[in-house]
């Protein structure tokens, strides 16, 4: 799957003409940019799609998403977040003596 790929699902499932959306994966990590011509999008609702994209495409060795945003044309984002897709291990158990 290529980040091409992953980018224009999320573009699709956003349906925001004022996004554009990059990815790259780095794995275990992946990273979205979202460059915008208009006003800050509800960032609640570009999280929790973009979640349930990368849920439902399982891109392979990705373990962590970073969404980044930025007014078109900037360098250095505005807004940012980060969500794992697996759940960590629990931390390991100390036997104890009866």
């Amino acid at each position: 799957m290529t980040d091409t790929d992953i980018a224009y699902a999320i573009a699709l499932a956003l349906a925001e003409d004022s996004l554009k959306v990059q990815v790259t994966q780095a794995p275990p990590y992946l990273y979205v940019v979202l460059d915008r011509t208009g006003d800050h999008p509800d960032y609640d609702r570009v999280t929790a799609i973009t979640r349930t994209v990368i849920k439902g495409l399982k891109p392979p060795d990705i373990q962590a998403v970073a969404i980044y945003s930025r007014p078109l044309g900037a360098t250095d984002p505005d807004w940012e977040t980060y969500f794992y897709t697996i759940t960590p291990a629990p931390p390991p158990r100390t036997a104890t003596r009866p």
